[in-house]
């Protein structure tokens, strides 16, 4: 459910990199599932919030739920970026990459 709010949020506060990493998400080859990536994505943060990775990320001033939503949009438009920049051959691509997207994520 956190992974559906995740997305909804995003779309709704970020209207424009939403709508860019979606239309990503849908062109030609190197297209990926815009929804099950939102949910992976808040899969992996939490993942890194009970290792202690995101840490840092919660030392500043705000509502747990803000921050939380900032990194998770930071996460996302990275992901897409890492997404082309990798030149999946396929959508059989996606555990390889991100897999290898998610340990740079946690640098």
């Amino acid at each position: 459910m956190l992974g559906l709010i995740n997305i909804h949020d995003f779309c709704r506060t970020h209207k424009e990199e939403a709508a860019r990493l979606l239309e990503l998400g849908t062109k030609g080859k190197v297209w990926f599932f815009f929804a099950v990536t939102g949910i992976h994505l808040t899969c992996w943060l939490c993942e890194f919030l009970q290792e202690g990775v995101m840490d840092t990320c919660f030392y500043r001033p705000g509502e747990v739920a803000d921050i939380f939503q900032d990194v998770y949009r930071w996460a996302f438009v990275r992901f897409g970026k890492f997404w082309v920049d990798a030149k999946p051959v396929n959508l059989m691509d996606y555990g390889r990459i991100s897999v290898c997207a998610t340990l740079l994520m946690r640098v």
